[in-house]
């Protein structure tokens, strides 16, 4: 009886270590796992605000170029050729005067009205 009790706490003894020994590794993991979610989550967040403030740029009547004309949606190298060639008559006065001297329709300019200023 004695050697059986001896031989059950040596074994009792060895799965107890094992069992330590898993949790460790399982908290390890998942301290890992939340360390790389929480760096690729500051990762996004920052490009997010980047590309909020890309977005909050507005694109200028009187002074944008073709290439930055044709970065508004709707709008191809005609119409930028257009919009610049109408400017120099007269510089525009307020944003809707592409839409009043036809360069663009209704609803491209509904798009883009708040991308532009004067």
């Amino acid at each position: 009886m004695n050697l059986l009790n001896k031989y059950r706490k040596g074994n009792q003894n060895k799965m107890l270590g094992w069992m330590k020994l898993m949790c460790f590794l399982f908290v390890v993991q998942a301290l890992t796992f939340s360390f790389n979610t929480w760096v690729q989550f500051q990762y996004f967040k920052r490009d997010f605000n980047v590309k909020i403030e890309l977005k909050a740029h507005k694109t200028n009547l009187n002074t944008a170029g073709k290439c930055e004309l044709m970065d508004l949606s709707g709008i191809g190298e005609s119409t930028a050729n257009k919009i610049i060639e109408g400017r120099r008559d007269k510089p525009y006065e307020t944003v809707g005067e592409i839409y009043e001297r036809g360069y663009i329709g209704s609803k491209v300019f509904n798009n883009i009205k708040n991308n532009l200023e004067i």
